[in-house]
């Protein structure tokens, strides 16, 4: 009854349906990830947010980057890793090249295939097979609160998305200009009908099935109503699949740092901040000592 009612609904919703291959582990990670925010006997949540958001830690970031010499160039989409005999010279922005002794790449998996240059055939196919569920995840900018919860998971199959996120349930709405704020996200396998849904559509459907969920919802407390979606959210690991990517890459000087080398642990803040601090002591210093790095290397970082 637990696996039916609970288990199953909730792990076809995160799954798009399809859950039948995914590991054990992946529940494992995320129990041990909710059980990580609480402590003592009342098992009281020590969850912390950026006040902000995610825009305050990437203008600080910005600045830091900027203030060691570091250039950062906004909408400028590399056309492609530059190779000769073997190893990295750099890349080509806008039909110009840029040299740097060290290249990473840290978009998805199949994003950065597109930058492969053709001796490298069999590693594009294999950058480009990587899966990732997408998602649809409209915001609700609402003037009061929708349930008081942090989080409802899902377990009616009638309801399109996967859980009701009220992140205003615990940040302070004075955080987020005085509004109330509510995620209301749906995963998505590759090619979902999900994805081809206009933003007009997608609240039609969004609002109906909250209206029903909560007969009281007055939809003239929503302030704003934005949907955001992405093909390539979280990387598939599924039974039986090869090893996961490594940083090396059959080009010399060019690494790939990305989410789906990330496993068993979820995707989360933590895990990602882990990962890039190792990626960046293994590529940077090579386990050495910042102090006995002989030169500064120039390094060029990619991003999706």
């Amino acid at each position: 009854n637990a696996y039916s009612n609970i288990w199953r609904p909730m792990l076809k919703a995160k799954f798009d349906g399809g859950f039948d291959r995914v590991p054990a582990t992946w529940i494992w990670a995320r129990l041990v990830r909710m059980k990580s925010t609480r402590t003592g006997a009342s098992q009281k949540e020590t969850a912390g947010y950026l006040i902000g958001g995610y825009s305050t830690l990437l203008r600080t970031m910005a600045q830091e980057i900027d203030a060691r010499g570091g250039v950062i160039l906004l909408n400028t989409p590399v056309q492609k890793i530059v190779v000769e005999h073997g190893r990295v010279i750099g890349v080509e922005v806008e039909d110009t090249r840029h040299l740097f002794d060290s290249v990473v790449a840290t978009a998805q998996a199949p994003v950065v295939s597109r930058l492969i240059p053709a001796p490298y055939e069999s590693y594009r196919q294999t950058l480009a097979a990587q899966e990732y569920l997408g998602i649809l995840c409209p915001l609700l900018v609402l003037d009061r609160p929708l349930s008081g919860y942090w989080t409802i998971n899902m377990t009616d199959d009638a309801v399109p998305f996967t859980g009701i996120i009220e992140t205003t349930a615990y940040m302070d709405p004075v955080d987020v200009g005085g509004h109330h704020l509510v995620y209301l996200p749906k995963y998505t396998v590759p090619g979902s009908p999900w994805q081809q849904l206009s933003d007009r559509e997608i609240q039609s459907i969004w609002l109906d099935n909250l209206q029903r969920m909560f007969p009281q919802f007055d939809r003239k407390a929503v302030r704003h109503f934005v949907v955001g979606r992405e093909h390539y959210v979280e990387p598939l690991h599924r039974m039986g699949d090869p090893a996961v990517l490594p940083m090396e890459t059959p080009v010399d000087g060019f690494f790939l740092v990305t989410t789906s080398q990330i496993y068993p642990q979820l995707t989360n803040g933590e895990s990602v901040t882990a990962h890039a601090r190792y990626a960046a002591e293994k590529i940077l210093v090579g386990g050495r000592s910042l102090a006995a790095t002989e030169r500064r290397k120039d390094v060029a970082v990619t991003l999706a």
